[in-house]
Parts: structure tokens; C-alpha cells; sequence
């Protein structure tokens, strides 16, 4: 008797057991839980920054410092962090530097250097001046006018060429930026100068070429030589005697590129 109590008990709970088992395998399929556990695994999933639209655009700005000639010196410790191999091309760094013309890609500290300066001088002048141009096309910005030259040379690698001779003269950057993977920027310019008869002199022969990231900054200046080089003409101020210096800054930013 007692034997067929215990077999009785265990039959009995055995489907309550079962009924339990079969309520932790299945899942509340409603819609409600639906909608909490997709919230869940949302409010869960990694945090990445969202994908950039870029747009194509190349930003130029350009810091055009104007310096007398007592602050020649604080400008010239500028080029301590300042890439001048950087320059590369067909012709490049080496014919500018012919022509009276400074230009490199810059480095580290740059920027901090460039700040102290500008606090230090007492004459310095600066202004900014910017353009936006689609990638790989070009666009032009003016850096300077009325400028005297008595004779204008433009040195290449076949020779000496004479350009212009007592006139005054407009100058400005042609610039070219085109967009390269990871945030670099390949950026072509050269010089363009116009006279107040309306010739214009295009130094396409002075093109320099430059790979710069995103937001680095390229440092050009005129190099004391002769007033008939093409960088007494582009980076020196005055009617019939450099009375400045100039040093440009031309940085590139890409449109639609993340922020640090």
C-alpha cells in the first residue's frame, strides 16, 4: 500500500515538474518583449563615431605674416621645425630655392613657435586669408601688389630667362590641392605675377609640389638675395626698396573630416 502512495506522489508531481520545464524553454514571444529586448541590444551596441560624408572640397587657409626687418630673426628660428626636403616634383624645392624662394612642410612645434613669435614682435603684421576649391582644381589667391622690380629672372634648370623689367607688379599663389587616402592632401603651387599693364607672368616652371595631412601647415618665404628674383617680387613689400618681409602660411583642412 505504501508502495503504490509513493508511485501515486511521483506520477502526480511528475507533470508539474514537466509543465515547469516546458515554461524556462520557451521564450515570452510578444510583442512587448520583442520591443524590450531589440531597446536592450540598441542601448547596448558599440558607440562609433557615425561614417563621414566628405564632400570633396579642400579648404585653404592661408597666414600671410608681414614682418619688418627687426623681426627677421624671430621669423628665421620659424624654420628650426620646418621640413624643408619636403618639396618634391619634377623641379620642385631646388628651383625655388634658385629663384629666392623658401618653402617646406611643417613639423612638430611649428605652431608653438609660430605663437611666440608673433607675441614677441612688436612690428609683425598678419592676415588670414582663406578659399575653398573642389579637388583637384585650382585656385588663386593674392599675396601681394605693387610691387617695383627692376628686372624680374626667372631661373630654370636649361637657363636665365628675364620676365619683366622695371614694372610694377601684383603677386599671387596659384594653388592645386587634390585629396589622397588617410587624410593627406597633395597640394601644388606656384607663383603668378601681374602687371599694371595687364601682362601676366605665370611660373608654372616654379612648381612645387607637397604631401601634407590634414590640417599641417606649409611654410613659404623669400630668401635674402637679389631684388630681381622672383622671391624678392613675391614676398617683399615696397615702391622702390624692400621695406618687409613676408612669410606665408598656407594650411589645407578637408571639408567633412572628422575633428580631433
Amino acid at each position: 500500500m505504501g508502495f503504490l502512495m509513493k508511485t501515486t506522489l511521483v506520477l502526480l508531481m511528475l507533470p508539474a515538474v514537466l509543465a515547469g520545464c516546458a515554461l524556462d524553454s520557451q521564450p515570452d514571444e510578444s510583442p512587448a518583449a520583442r520591443a524590450a529586448h531589440e531597446w536592450e541590444a540598441y542601448t547596448q551596441r558599440p558607440r562609433g563615431k557615425p561614417p563621414v560624408k566628405r564632400s570633396g572640397n579642400v579648404t585653404i587657409i592661408v597666414d600671410k605674416i608681414v614682418g619688418t626687418e627687426a623681426d627677421s630673426l624671430d621669423l628665421d628660428l620659424l624654420w628650426r621645425y620646418v621640413n624643408e626636403s619636403a618639396a618634391a616634383g619634377t623641379q620642385g624645392g631646388v628651383l625655388a630655392r634658385r629663384n629666392g624662394i623658401r618653402i617646406g612642410a611643417a613639423a612638430d612645434g611649428f605652431s608653438a613657435a609660430l605663437d611666440a613669435a608673433m607675441r614677441k614682435s612688436k612690428g609683425s603684421q598678419s592676415e588670414k586669408l582663406w578659399l575653398t576649391v573642389l579637388s583637384g582644381t585650382q585656385g588663386s589667391i593674392l599675396v601681394g601688389q605693387d610691387v617695383f622690380v627692376s628686372i624680374l629672372r626667372c631661373r630654370t634648370l636649361l637657363g636665365e630667362s628675364v620676365l619683366l623689367k622695371n614694372a610694377f607688379v601684383g603677386a599671387s599663389m596659384v594653388i592645386e590641392p587634390r585629396l589622397l587616402p588617410n587624410d593627406d592632401i597633395q597640394v601644388k603651387l606656384h607663383p603668378r605675377f601681374s602687371t599694371r599693364e595687364g601682362a601676366t607672368v605665370d611660373l608654372t616652371d616654379l612648381t612645387t609640389e607637397l604631401v601634407l595631412h590634414h590640417g599641417q601647415p606649409m611654410v613659404m618665404a623669400g630668401l635674402d638675395q637679389a631684388s630681381d628674383s622672383a622671391g624678392f617680387a613675391l614676398f617683399s613689400y615696397g615702391k622702390t626698396q624692400r621695406q618687409s618681409r613676408m612669410t606665408l602660411v598656407v594650411t589645407p583642412f578637408i571639408e567633412g573630416a572628422p575633428e580631433d
